[in-house]
């Protein structure tokens, strides 16, 4: 009976934050002023580059790497894809053959209608490890959900971690995810030059 009052409380963290989406792809005119203040701290690293080199610094992967969640993960890419680790998803035993009809069912609930869920969202990883609890096989597709869940940071993007570690355990959760332009550094350092 237990199980099913975790169950109940799962779907019910899980429509709650389908209200929400994850990380914005604009940047706000605050994150501009973060962007401002990055830079002048980096004046040294960018005396003398033009606004298209200053956005190409920033859209490289961060320094030291830093982990964060994709906000987008196809069920394709969990159940059939081997992960950059190495890792792939079994189907057999406790992994997935003797899962619940409520936990089965749950699961392909995670994702939309083009098959694509945002594990960014705290509660997605919550049902997920409620699904997937226990050892063995399930906790070997644990792993591989998160090895698939998971990305490097642009330089960019590190600024604007709202939680998380940056690490495999503890992946950093985005406020904005994005490439950087030209046009987006001039902003940050005169907001009087327009975006578009």
């Amino acid at each position: 009976m237990r199980r099913y009052g975790a169950l109940s409380l799962g779907l019910m963290l899980f429509w709650a934050g389908q209200v929400f989406a994850g990380a914005a792809t604009t940047l706000t005119e605050a994150q501009y002023v973060t962007l401002k203040a990055d830079i002048e701290a980096n004046s040294a690293e960018f005396a003398g580059k033009s606004d298209a080199d200053i956005a190409q610094a920033y859209n490289m992967a961060a320094t030291p790497a830093f982990q964060v969640y994709k906000i987008a993960v196809t069920k394709n890419a969990l159940l059939f894809e081997k992960s950059p680790q190495a890792t792939v998803f079994i189907p057999t035993t406790n992994g997935w053959a003797t899962r619940t009809t409520q936990e089965l069912t749950l699961f392909t609930q995670l994702f939309d209608a083009q098959g694509v869920m945002d594990p960014s969202l705290p509660n997605v990883n919550a049902i997920l490890l409620f699904i997937f609890a226990g050892t063995g096989d399930a906790q070997l597709n644990r792993v591989h959900i998160g090895n698939q869940s998971r990305e490097l940071s642009t330089r960019a993007e590190r600024l604007y971690i709202v939680s998380g570690a940056g690490t495999n355990g503890d992946p950093g959760v985005r406020a904005w995810k994005g490439l950087l332009s030209a046009r987006d550094i001039a902003h940050a350092l005169n907001p009087s030059v327009p975006l578009s």
